[in-house]
């Protein structure tokens, strides 16, 4: 994800296109939709489903795979390791079915402030089109109190990304159980 990504939205004769481009290579993408409480799809210009379908999918597009939640990783599922003593993210390929536990988190997500996103944002936009930075959601996500890693805003590679969440999520569970970094 760049730094240079800007998100817009248009309505156009076929409905509403919303589109994530990156204005330093000129990549365009379509938003992907992250379904919470609207199946028909996402809206902007008023406080209704849609539109926070919209705030929350540009807040998770943003953060990227920071955005996952720290304690399944984005599985929704968790299992408890006895040799870790721990909670760990659910993994087919090592652990049970009748192992596996939910997670709490929002759908595979950590909490995230959309709603206040959507009323501050996407409830004011005009019907007709609307556009903002990537660098603006991450700021206003801080302003929230939101933690922003600071390698979210870097251009790291994908790998990365995943490489340094499994870090972070390593780090944490080190001080948890330690409790020293």
């Amino acid at each position: 994800m760049s730094p240079a990504t800007c998100y817009h939205g248009n309505r156009t004769a076929q409905g509403v296109v919303i589109i994530a481009h990156d204005k330093v290579t000129h990549d365009r993408r379509a938003l992907p939709h992250i379904i919470r409480h609207s199946p028909t799809g996402m809206e902007w210009g008023y406080g209704g489903s849609g539109p926070a379908d919209l705030a929350r999918s540009i807040l998770i597009d943003a953060l990227g795979p920071a955005a996952l939640c720290p304690a399944c990783l984005g599985s929704k599922r968790l299992a408890w390791e006895p040799e870790a003593d721990a909670e760990v993210p659910f993994d087919p390929a090592r652990h049970h079915e009748d192992q596996a536990l939910g997670c709490l988190c929002d759908d595979g997500y950590r909490p995230l402030p959309y709603q206040a996103f959507k009323w501050e944002f996407v409830a004011r936009w005009q019907q007709d089109g609307w556009r903002i930075e990537r660098k603006q959601v991450l700021a206003w996500l801080i302003d929230q109190g939101c933690d922003v890693p600071s390698w979210v805003s870097a251009v790291p590679a994908r790998s990365d990304w995943a490489q340094q969440l499994a870090a972070d999520v390593a780090q944490v569970h080190d001080i948890e159980t330690r409790g020293q970094p």
